[in-house]
């Protein structure tokens, strides 16, 4: 069930990004509410801030922050709000300012991650932030577009509050950075095994696929009571390297097809794609959709508002041929596989027909410098790999 303006993220569901408590992991809110030592997740959960966005939301107002979605429901596509309140079979028992504490936990511990996806910034990759840090001092440009970011501090106060309400949680969601990486996520899967919470809880990983954990599987996740696996797979072979740089396609391949392994064994498990749709992939796009037909994997698909809070990675500053092109190699697999399972994402290669070219000289000049900076350390240089958008250097 729907409510127009309403989200019941607020409600139950608390999202943790380096200390910090947002509405969710799409949300653009101004205020900071921030842990500390004196401040916990129950001093943030009902203070000015949520009170005055449930009231909003009660009101079938859908707040400024939640941008993200009101773009999503435009295209025609079912926004991460109303994918949220059709899990809830109560949502109208969710009807007063003051909520008791959240059950579901959205928590990214760490920015630790291993690849630099041309849609990250330093903020969410610490390996982008070792680079970046980097090129700005080396070349003097400390107004260049990819934020640094910085290594997120100690966590310890997400760890604690886990700990000691572990018995209440319905639902953890872990990314990061690169979730498999970080020992903080392992620390508390493990707490919640040793005291059995484990078997109340769905535990979800977005995760870039490059890693696998075996033990954290065959000793650990078994033990939960349902386990999802959103693998970040933006394209096939040389797309893939090149976008979710250094990864090896060859390893990722690999490693999905490991996973698809240990669910045959492991049925509580489940494995989906989660690609994101931009203009370095949208032409390359049908082949990711492909290969969910093939491999019998789920897929949802979003599209890349912004890189670094700005639009040098639109679809819309494709050409009306190249985007048509890449909606016709998009709708031709999906009528080659009709029974894939696309349960997101159709509005989006609808959406893409409607779009207009963008000749925003800013946006371009964004790019043409973004651009600059992936050949200063890449093997393949942009223009050999994209000879299709010379247009834009």
């Amino acid at each position: 069930m729907d409510k127009k303006g309403f989200c019941i993220l607020p409600f139950t569901t608390v999202y943790i990004e380096n200390n910090q408590i947002k509405l969710c992991c799409e949300s653009e809110e101004d205020t900071q509410n921030l842990l500390s030592a004196d401040v916990s997740i129950s001093d943030i959960w009902n203070n000015d801030f949520f009170h005055n966005i449930r009231e909003q939301m009660l009101g079938g107002e859908l707040p400024q922050a939640c941008r993200i979605c009101k773009l999503n429901e435009l295209a025609d596509e079912e926004s991460k709000r109303q994918w949220e309140n059709a899990k809830v079979i109560d949502i109208e028992n969710y009807n007063t300012v003051q909520a008791p504490l959240p059950i579901n936990f959205d928590v990214r511990p760490s920015n630790k991650c291993n690849l630099e996806c041309v849609m990250c910034d330093g903020v969410v990759s610490t390996a982008i932030h070792k680079r970046v840090t980097k090129y700005k001092y080396d070349t003097w440009d400390f107004d260049f577009v990819i934020s640094e970011g910085k290594p997120w501090e100690d966590n310890r106060f997400i760890i604690d509050h886990v700990k000691q309400n572990g018995d209440k949680i319905h639902e953890m969601k872990f990314c990061g950075g690169e979730p498999f990486l970080v020992q903080e996520v392992l620390e508390m899967i493990e707490h919640l095994v040793d005291t059995g919470d484990s078997k109340n809880i769905d535990l979800t990983f977005i995760t870039n696929g490059t890693v696998v954990r075996s033990k954290w599987f065959s000793e650990k996740l078994v033990k939960f009571k349902s386990v999802k696996l959103n693998i970040s797979m933006d394209g096939v072979e040389e797309t893939a390297e090149y976008v979710r740089y250094p990864s090896k396609w060859s390893v990722v391949d690999r490693n999905i097809k490991l996973f698809k392994d240990i669910q045959k064994d492991n049925p509580h498990i489940n494995i989906s794609l989660a690609p994101v749709i931009h203009l370095l992939n949208a032409l390359d796009m049908h082949r990711v959709i492909e290969y969910a037909a093939v491999n019998n994997l789920n897929i949802a698909l979003s599209p890349v508002y912004q890189a670094s809070n700005e639009l040098y990675l639109s679809t819309e500053l494709l050409t009306d041929e190249l985007r048509k092109q890449a909606h016709d190699k998009m709708m031709s697999v999906l009528e080659q596989y009709p029974n894939v399972s696309f349960n997101l994402g159709k509005g989006f290669i609808t959406n893409l027909l409607e779009q207009e070219q963008m000749t925003d000289e800013k946006v371009i000049g964004q790019l043409q410098s973004v651009t600059k900076y992936w050949d200063s350390h890449r093997d393949v240089k942009f223009a050999d790999r994209y000879p299709y958008l010379e247009y834009l250097l």
